[in-house]
């Protein structure tokens, strides 16, 4: 297990796996969630419209996100013929299993093979990750560029500055923010608070002018390069409707400050709901802090802790909250699991190994079976139903 060639196998069978998943029964089950119906209907007036460049909801100007997404189901709308359930959500599944990718080849970069391996199967394979690859949202497209750029900053942290990431992370920023606008600097901006507080001896000994104008001009550079990839659809959009961006702002203060649509919650809404959205692993979320605390002078587990902590504390502080937007830190989550497994396979901890945990293991096999059997009892109670999609079920259940 632990040879390079085979777990480049494994790799590529896990993201295949995945993929399949993520497409799997797509194009069977309606539009559900409310904000896929405000997602598909944008588009789809785009498609029937021939307007690319200003989203609108039945004729009313939509400010809450940018254009990036509505391409990609017009796209997919290309791709299928028209409008419908597949063709509006082809796209997160591709991004998804995009993520991966990026995830497998970031991580055997950054770590090592084994460690990638891990992390990419545990992060395809949670909760949230699954839904979003199956929902016509954004996150599953954010997730391709803020893993890139979170990677490559993982990436100057372990080996140093280069301009090739630098103008990857630069892209990959304009890119998320024709996606999802400017929240997609949090998550590199919080971890790189994170790191400059764990690292504050080594980072005030190096400030000093010089050091302050780089990292400045850097900065500036980036937000150029950022703008410029969304310059042309920024500038067609203000002379077709100047409101929109003041609108756009606008929604974003409301999300930071607000309950918008109802979606709210305490302080520790995250920290409740992540047994759920990274079910199956959640249950070794307690053992892999623990190990990642005992390794946080290694600089690969302290850039997790870091990208984890900064993103996970704003998004606790925000007023409008909602299940998927810690997804950002998952690659960082399935790192650390990933790491606990790898350090215990290495006989460096037993924990895993112990009574209790295998007890623990096995109640939870228990419930995992359980919500794996809930498509084939609904089928029982109601055989009304029948024909079923029993392909997407019994891979559903399988996984």
């Amino acid at each position: 297990m632990n040879d390079a060639r085979t777990l480049r196998r494994w790799l590529i069978l896990i993201i295949l796996a995945c993929a399949a998943l993520y497409l799997v029964g797509n194009g069977r089950v309606p539009l559900w969630d409310r904000d896929e119906g405000w997602y598909a209907q944008c588009s789809q007036q785009m498609w029937q419209t021939g307007d690319w460049v200003v989203p609108r909801y039945l004729d009313q100007l939509r400010t809450e996100k940018p254009v990036l997404v509505y391409w990609l189901q017009l796209a997919g709308y290309a791709l299928f013929g028209g409008p419908s359930e597949l063709a509006v959500r082809f796209y997160a599944s591709v991004a998804q299993t995009i993520v991966l990718c990026i995830i497998a080849f970031g991580f055997t970069r950054l770590a090592d093979s084994f460690r990638a391996t891990w992390t990419t199967f545990i992060y395809g394979t949670c909760a949230m990750a699954i839904i979003s690859a199956k929902m016509c949202l954004t996150d599953a497209t954010l997730m391709v560029f803020v893993s890139s750029a979170m990677l490559c900053l993982m990436r100057w942290y372990l080996k140093g500055f280069t301009w090739p990431t630098f103008l990857l992370f630069s892209l990959a920023m304009g890119l998320g923010g024709l996606t999802k606008g400017p929240i997609v600097f949090v998550p590199p901006a919080a971890t790189l608070l994170v790191l400059a507080i764990l690292d504050f001896r080594a980072w005030w000994q190096r400030m000093n002018a010089k050091n302050i104008a780089r990292c400045a001009a850097g900065g500036l550079l980036c937000v150029v390069i950022s703008l410029a990839v969304c310059a042309p659809w920024l500038i067609a959009l203000h002379r077709r409707e100047p409101a929109w961006i003041m609108g756009a702002l606008g929604a974003v203060d409301a999300h930071l400050t607000q309950s918008t649509f109802g979606h709210s919650g305490p302080v520790g809404y995250y920290l409740a709901l992540v047994w759920a959205t990274f079910f199956p692993w959640s249950l070794v979320i307690p053992f892999a802090v623990y190990v990642a605390w005992r390794h946080r002078a290694e600089k690969p587990t302290r850039f997790a802790i870091a990208a984890i902590v900064g993103p996970w504390i704003f998004f606790e502080l925000m007023r409008t909250k909602l299940p998927h937007y810690t997804l950002v830190t998952y690659p960082f989550l399935a790192f650390l699991v990933a790491d606990a497994i790898a350090r215990t396979a290495r006989h460096e901890y037993r924990a895993l190994l112990s009574r209790p945990v295998v007890m623990a293991v096995g109640i939870w096999a228990i419930l995992v079976g359980a919500v794996a059997s809930v498509p084939w009892i609904a089928l029982l109670a109601q055989p009304e139903l029948k024909p079923l999609p029993y392909l997407p079920m019994a891979i559903v259940s399988l996984v």
